[in-house]
């Protein structure tokens, strides 16, 4: 088993745990049927359903060039827009959960004196604001501008390079807070897919301080795969279909996984049907998405396992009969 294996699966064994404590505490309160984020660790939660990593943070610079769009506490706040509350490492782990695959960062190659560019697949970053205004989503691209000029950057492409961890188990990420890198760190856990020299005098990125709100502005990071996008329903035994607890019908199903669709991201569908659910009523869940153009290997459908009291009658008590 390879270290990034072994980080993913004793990950996985946390996640279960938190969970399995969470759902024991709300047995005494009222559910809220809107709650679909799984507490990972401190400052990250996990979207299963919608197959994105959440990470809290704030605004800690608007002004002057950037070396990262994201970094952990008390790092490289001085050349980043975020700082986030949590350890690059845990973020990294998240990440792994939803079924992000790492590469590598960027390093250098000292035969042919340049940098070799990150490799992994590709994500998606995304701001999460809330404020007196209400809530909205933005992109990085927004609040990052061309030195010395007023364009914004088109698009910037991430990926998740994984960082690095060393043979003694020690994270580098944690102790340089590189979370979301714009120039090669050897450490990122995110980064450009290309290479961009961190020499102060080549830096290319800036804040734009007229896009971004006031330093000390809580937001969340918000970060999934930029080509494949996961959407799970759940079917319950009485036939009823939900998408995160909240019932929906099967056109707005459909409607929902058309408006993920574009030629560079494949919707992955996870179908997750009750003991009792009738396999016909599975089969027209399907049988619809396919008809709207998913691929059927692109849909996965697991039964929860049959319990032995959802099938078998009570048993009645034997009384003891004296002679």
């Amino acid at each position: 088993m390879s270290n990034v294996q072994r980080i993913f699966t004793s990950a996985a064994v946390i996640v279960l745990i938190r969970a399995s404590i969470a759902l024991e505490q709300q047995n005494d309160a009222p559910r809220d049927r809107h709650v679909k984020i799984v507490a990972f660790a401190p400052g990250v939660g996990i979207d299963f359903a919608a197959g994105q990593v959440e990470v809290s943070a704030k605004v800690v610079l608007r002004k002057g060039p950037l070396e990262l769009f994201a970094c952990s506490p008390h790092t490289k706040e001085h050349e980043s827009i975020l700082a986030v509350d949590a350890k690059p490492s845990h973020v990294f782990q998240a990440m792994g959960l939803i079924g992000i695959e790492p590469g590598h960062p960027p390093r250098f190659d000292e035969k042919a004196d340049r940098w070799i560019a990150t490799t992994g697949e590709p994500v998606e970053l995304r701001v999460r604001i809330r404020d007196e205004h209400g809530e909205r989503t933005t992109t990085p691209e927004s609040w990052i501008r061309l030195i010395g000029k007023s364009d914004h950057p088109k698009k910037l492409h991430w990926v998740f390079a994984g960082a690095t961890k060393n043979p003694d188990g020690h994270f580098p990420a944690d102790t340089v807070g590189t979370v979301a890198c714009v120039v090669d760190f050897d450490t990122s856990v995110i980064s450009l897919d290309a290479t961009h020299t961190s020499d102060n005098a080549d830096l290319w990125l800036e804040a734009d301080m007229d896009s971004i709100p006031p330093e000390g502005t809580p937001v969340t990071l918000l970060i999934r795969s930029a080509v494949r996008r996961r959407i799970e329903f759940q079917i319950g035994n009485d036939g009823s279909l939900t998408l995160s607890g909240e019932p929906i019908s099967l056109k707005a199903a459909i409607a929902t996984v058309n408006n993920t669709k574009t030629e560079d991201v494949t919707t992955l569908i996870a179908i997750k049907a009750a003991p009792q659910v009738p396999q016909s009523r599975i089969d027209d869940v399907t049988d619809a998405l396919t008809g709207a153009g998913v691929q059927k290997s692109n849909i996965t459908v697991t039964r929860a396992p049959v319990r032995p009291d959802d099938t078998e009658p009570p048993k009645r008590k034997l009384e003891k009969r004296g002679n």
